[in-house]
């Protein structure tokens, strides 16, 4: 299993979209910034055919220090979670049988 970098994506949205990898550069990290903002306002975002992502409250809970068995709180936090799309689903089904 391999991770694309940043950089790649950006390649790769370049040459498909036809524009300057510095634009293509600057449309993502818009794109993601907008994300960002949206998530930490608490709102979910849905990304087209691709995935909805929702902004989720984790419950305070209690939890134990590993190291010395102590319990201890643990705030409650806000975090995003990725609910892929059928389509993708449907994707990734199909890449992992061919």
């Amino acid at each position: 299993m391999s991770k694309t970098a940043f950089t790649a994506l950006v390649s790769a949205a370049a040459q498909e979209s036809g524009v300057a990898e510095s634009q293509a550069k600057a449309t993502i990290e818009a794109f993601l910034g907008a994300l960002q903002s949206e998530l930490v306002s608490g709102n979910d975002v849905a990304v087209g055919a691709f995935a909805t992502i929702k902004s989720e409250v984790r419950a305070a809970r209690t939890g134990r220090n590993p190291s010395t068995g102590a319990t201890i709180n643990i705030p409650e936090k806000r975090v995003a979670s990725f609910k892929p799309s059928t389509a993708l689903k449907n994707a990734m089904g199909d890449a992992a049988t061919s």
